[in-house]
């Protein structure tokens, strides 16, 4: 017998916290496992699950058990229906299987947890097989716990398979036994049910996602719940041919089955077509059309099948009402295991029936929604199409319900779950404002729903009808409070309030003075009969009772019949020996990164594998994965060619059947069937749809793989046009016009559509037409800022991911066809850098220099403000150079308010503490904008020297894809500036006298560099005052007074891409060519950074690698390259990396001191850690 019951043990305050504090958590993980094989669980939530747990365990404690069977007697008096039976039986079940010394039935520690509990909670000696029973009911109730958050997760968050604290807490709030098993833990206050008061928010559900989101949750009940209607109430009346004939089963739950397999195809449809939208472009706001799901099925008449179950419905619930005229059906159906059973399918059953006619409404109330809010024509255009097409089914469902179908409540429902809604928290929040006399705990910290609300009429057990009392009674789920209504107000006296746990229902039997009546008994206490004023009210609240009390038994039940329909059914997967895609995971094929990525909700992070299990996971039949399609797509050229991809596709796509469906043995075995249809469903269906996708991806961000092989694009149509399943074909007309919109795709030669009109050229001393004229004093230095800004925009965003995968423009022997838009923007910035250098130096009249180094510094200011920081660093290349950066006397006389500028500026584009400086500003605009390029490159070159393609131990055809993935974070770094153009007006003049320019003619560097020197030193020689030159300009050499700096724009609607006009170069093959389509990377993961930048003049071309900037010779320090870890600060500021190789030397000169960078202040942060080995 059980002592007197103490004070609970607090398990994880201050003082035991050390103790006890993650024992429990290893064990919780593996029981996740167990119950959801296919997801995670954060960390945070299995922190909160062992709270839980030892909340549970202290109470237990606190009652002094000594024995297995004062647990059991505990276990029957606190725990709640079903939970104590189940509990009870399965810890039963565990120590059978220890005593039959079997291994690891128990999860938790339980040597470890016996003798920490010996030792601090009992103060008296208890037996070992006491605690493991103990434990063997908390792996229970985690396992069940787990089993509802793992539930809500599916049917909310799908594909998401991370578990969190909200999940469990949600979860938790929707089953009536839970939350009645941790309340008298909590002091009587929800544990879970306040948390969702905080968090609940009345939405206004408006937008097209939110609608599409609700739809796709209501689905997932919806499905549910019929398959608890036919698994769970169907069955046993199939059980009895002999008491229920097919005929009476069919009438009453008539083509039920027929609408679930729809409610399914339905599901899986939307489910596709939001996978396809997942796989669009950001930038583009693209959202699901789910107009085409409606249609689709419209078309085929689908929904039809609701008229025949409404006209179906009265003739179900007359025979019913038949049934239960029948003792003997009244007595098989109370014989039932399961409690409430018999009042389960008088009272709820007819009531669930009405659901999928409800559902059916709310198909045509979501449709009118999605036509209302998307952005689509073709979208709104399938969605009237669909809503014409069912104008006749909804009038012949008006007709056929209007005699039988009551209006619904939204916030109600019988198993189709709607717990935690903000109306429904509002209306118990509100409820108690409105009760006089209310005492105890509030009750919306005890109560999350309201049932049902109404009058009846109250006696205690044994009295009659005469001897009742009105009362207005409140059901909500944890409590029925009975008030008397004030005929003055709209308020309540508090009269009764009788506890929903462990309550016990009975329906009373029909009798002259017991019309219409039930009783409600709470244990160890009278019960309380309430009295309905008819018939159908009886059966309202009856229904609600049941609904209450049988609800978590139920789920429980349904969950169990489908683990063991699953286990019993074969899992059909074709042979690895035919199809490559079907082998398992092992260390031989793929590994994981450690790191898990709960931002896009699917597993670990691929680390490495072979390519047949990166194409497998590329199209993964369990879950999409747009990221990583991305990621793959931006980098396989890497260790694949295009031609090998698309085979490799096609072969994923053709999945051979694991079963000879000719064989009569086959087809005549249910199991396999069954298994066969499931393999389809599961395996082919979302293979296939995601083969499609991805080639719908490469199409539509990828195209130039085809552009570059006609060969590949023909066997790419081939492949598509074979493609005749009838479920895949709006995915394959999606795919054809992608085709034809990129084949038609010409010549750029419209113009972008900006949400303003972009500012007029302005114009200074040279004329429009006078090309003759141009030079740097002659235009206006902010439109010469403007066009060249706009050059370096159309040269930057014509760059392919392609050319920047693997360095590729470091290859000597391939980079003119690997990289040609990459090696075009780096010889046009080295041309201008070069011809800025040559303006100066051959300037020779010193005022007319002094003048022209002050518009460049305009020019500069312009470029800053434009975000153009490449255009930034090719001019200050120019003045870096070892012909300009001597000339002490020009740059000594420029006015103080532009040196002040030019110092901000050169800060800007200084190298120091790893561009550090460029980075803050960087990261604090928005685009347009034209970044430093050169820093990427470094970056790209950096990942492709320090990690291996192969990994160590692993055989040669194993892929490192996490090298790809971080390379693919920073291309996403590129890409993000590549998607929005400026909105400057072109000057064809001004740019072709940009275009045009070739200052080293046919001189290699080496000589143009020796002799923009020399005339350096002939302008301005050493420790000599400038030489004294005749003016060459006579104009006013001051610059222009306006500043109109409102220069940038926004894209309202991209049309194309603006054209260029091409020019005829008589220079070499460095002369740049203006490329004619750009187009833009894809979307990757977060950006990165790296270290280094690629200059004009003193840096060498891309002709020559490795592409490494050369200092300037008056510096001393080396330029650093950062260690690139992925998940590491995206603007590193202190490497620690070993210096690149020192360049040759250029010809001496004095170091200045005027012009000097200002001291950089001491760090204050901490330096970042050294680089690790490398990785393999």
């Amino acid at each position: 017998m059980m002592s007197t019951v103490r004070a609970p043990y607090e398990f994880l305050s201050e003082d035991n916290r050390s103790k006890w504090e993650g024992v429990l958590q290893p064990a919780l993980t593996k029981i996740q496992k167990q119950v959801h094989p296919r997801q995670e669980i954060e960390e945070k939530a299995v922190a909160f699950l062992e709270e839980l747990i030892f909340e549970l365990l202290a109470q237990i404690c606190a009652a002094q058990v000594h024995t297995i069977a004062d647990v059991e007697t505990h276990v029957q008096n606190n725990f709640t229906a079903p939970i104590d039976t189940w509990a009870l039986t399965d810890a039963q079940l565990t120590m059978d299987k220890h005593v039959a010394k079997k291994k690891g039935v128990f999860m938790f520690p339980v040597e470890r947890i016996y003798q920490q509990l010996q030792k601090d909670v009992f103060d008296y000696k208890i037996e070992l097989n006491v605690v493991q029973f103990i434990m063997a009911i908390l792996d229970y109730i985690s396992a069940d716990i787990l089993k509802l958050a793992g539930n809500f997760v599916k049917n909310t968050r799908k594909p998401a398979i991370y578990i969190n604290t909200t999940d469990i807490r949600v979860s938790m709030a929707a089953d009536p036994a839970l939350q009645a098993l941790f309340q008298p833990l909590q002091g009587g206050h929800s544990l879970i049910v306040p948390y969702l008061l905080e968090e609940t928010t009345v939405v206004k559900v408006s937008s097209y996602s939110d609608n599409l989101r609700g739809l796709l949750e209501g689905e997932a009940q919806y499905i549910r719940f019929m398959s608890l209607i036919l698994k769970l109430f169907k069955e046993p009346f199939q059980q009895r041919p002999a008491l229920f004939p097919q005929t009476t089963i069919d009438t009453i739950f008539g083509n039920l089955t027929e609408l679930h397999e729809l409610a399914v195809q339905f599901q899986c449809s939307l489910e596709e077509c939001i996978e396809m939208s997942a796989e669009a472009d950001k930038d583009k706001e693209r959202h699901p059309l789910a107009g085409f799901v409606f249609e689709d099925l419209a078309e085929q008449e689908e929904f039809s099948a609701y008229c025949t179950y409404a006209s179906n419905y009265m003739l179900a619930v007359v025979k019913l009402e038949e049934l239960f005229e029948d003792p003997e059906v009244v007595e098989y159906l109370k014989a039932q295991q399961t409690p409430l059973f018999k009042e389960a399918i008088q009272y709820i059953l007819p009531k669930s029936l009405l659901e999928p006619i409800y559902h059916c409404f709310h198909y045509f109330e979501v449709m009118t929604g999605l036509n209302h809010n998307t952005k689509s024509e073709e979208d709104q255009e399938a969605l009237e199409s669909a809503m014409a097409m069912m104008l006749t089914i909804k009038l012949e469902l008006e007709r056929e319900c209007a005699r039988f179908l009551p209006k619904r409540k939204d916030d109600m429902g019988m198993f189709i779950q709607r717990f935690g809604s903000s109306v429904s928290l509002m209306k118990v929040s509100q409820l108690q404002e409105k009760i006089e006399g209310w005492e105890g705990p509030d009750l919306n910290t005890t109560c999350s729903e309201l049932l049902m609300e109404g009058t009846l009429g109250v006696a205690k057990e044994g009295s009659r009808r005469a001897h009742k009392s009105d009362r207005y009674v409140f059901l909500l789920d944890g409590l029925c409070v009975c008030c008397k209504r004030k005929r003055a107000s709209d308020g309540y006296r508090l009269k009764e309030v009788i506890s929903m746990r462990k309550v016990k229902l009975i329906d009373i039997e029909e009798a002259e003075d017991m019309k219409f009546a039930f009783q409600l008994s709470p244990p160890d206490q009278p019960g309380t009969v309430f009295f309905a004023n008819s018939k159908p009210d009886k059966n309202e609240w009856v229904a609600a009772l049941t609904h209450l009390l049988t609800r978590s038994t139920f789920e429980r039940m349904l969950d169990a019949k489908l683990s063991e329909e699953e286990s019993v059914i074969p899992v059909l997967r074709p042979s690895p020996n035919v199809y490559r895609f079907a082998e398992e995971d092992s260390d031989e094929t793929i590994m994981f990164d450690d790191v898990k990525d709960n931002t896009q909700g699917q597993g670990q992070l691929i680390k490495a594998g072979t390519i047949h299990k990166l194409v497998e996971r590329l199209t993964y039949h369990e879950y999409a994965d747009p990221a990583f399609v991305r990621t793959f797509l931006v980098t396989y050229r890497s260790f694949c060619k295009p031609s090998e991809l698309l085979n490799l596709l096609i072969q994923r796509h053709q999945i051979p059947n694991p079963i000879d469906l000719d064989d009569p043995d086959v087809r005549r075995d249910p199991l396999k069937m069954k298994a066969y249809k499931r393999f389809k469903t599961n395996y082919v269906s979302p293979i296939q749809l995601r083969v499609l996708n991805v080639i719908r991806h490469w199409i539509e961000f990828h195209f130039y793989d085809f552009v570059n092989d006609p060969a590949l694009l023909t066997s790419l149509k081939q492949f598509v046009d074979s493609v005749k399943t009838k479920s895949m074909q709006k995915l394959v007309a999606s795919i054809q016009r992608a085709f034809q919109k990129k084949e038609e795709e010409t010549a750029p030669s419209e113009l972008l559509v900006f949400d303003k009109d972009p500012e007029p050229t302005l114009w200074f001393i040279a004329k429009p037409t006078a090309t003759d004229e141009f030079n740097f004093l002659t235009l206006h230095p902010i439109e010469i800022a403007r066009q060249l800004t706009l050059l370096q925009s159309e040269y930057f965003r014509a760059i392919h991911p392609s050319e920047l995968v693997d360095a590729s423009w470091m290859k000597e022997e391939r980079k003119e066809s690997a990289s040609p838009n990459l090696l075009k923007l780096n010889r046009f910035e080295t041309k201008v850098s070069n011809w800025i250098t040559k303006e100066i130096v051959y300037t020779e009249n010193f005022e007319e220099r002094v003048a022209l180094v002050s518009r460049l510094i305009d020019i500069m200011e312009v470029l800053k403000d434009l975000n153009n920081f490449a255009g930034m660093f090719v001019v200050n290349a120019a003045f870096e150079s070892s012909a300009v950066y001597r000339l002490k006397n020009t740059l000594g006389a420029v006015p103080s308010k532009k040196l002040i500028i030019f110092e901000d500026m050169k800060v800007i584009s200084s190298s120091e503490n790893n561009f550090s400086k460029y980075k803050e500003r960087l990261r604090n605009i928005n685009p347009p904008c034209v970044p430093f390029l050169g820093m990427y490159l470094s970056w790209i070159v950096f990942i492709k020297d320090g990690n291996e393609n192969k990994i160590v131990g692993k055989p040669e055809h194993f892929i490192n894809f996490k090298k790809r993935r971080i390379l693919a974070n920073v291309l996403h770094e590129i890409q993000q500036y590549q998607n929005t153009p400026y909105c400057i007006k072109s000057d064809p003049n001004i740019r072709k006298w940009i275009v045009d320019q070739d200052p080293t003619g046919d001189m290699t560097t080496n000589q143009w560099e020796e002799q923009a020197y020399e005339q350096s030193r002939t302008i301005e020689p050493k420790d000599q005052p400038p030489k004294k030159v005749p003016r060459k300009y006579k104009f006013d050499l001051r610059p222009p007074q306006d500043k109109p700096w409102n220069t940038l724009g926004f894209v309202r609607n991209k049309k194309s891409h603006p054209s260029i006009p091409s020019f005829q170069e008589e220079g070499g093959p460095g002369d740049p060519e203006v490329p004619s389509s750009p187009t833009t990377l894809t979307a990757s993961p977060t950006p990165l950074e790296d270290s280094t930048r690629t200059r004009s003049i003193s840096t060498p071309n891309l002709h020559d690698p490795p592409p490494i900037p050369r200092k300037p010779i008056h510096r001393n320090s080396s330029t650093m390259l950062p260690n690139v870890e992925e998940n590491e600060d995206p603007f590193p500021s202190s490497p620690f990396c070993p210096p690149l190789p020192p360049k040759p030397p250029a010809p001496p000169r004095p170091p200045r001191t005027d012009l000097a960078p200002p001291p950089i202040p001491a760090r204050t942060e901490p330096p970042a850690p050294p680089l690790p080995p490398r990785q393999r």
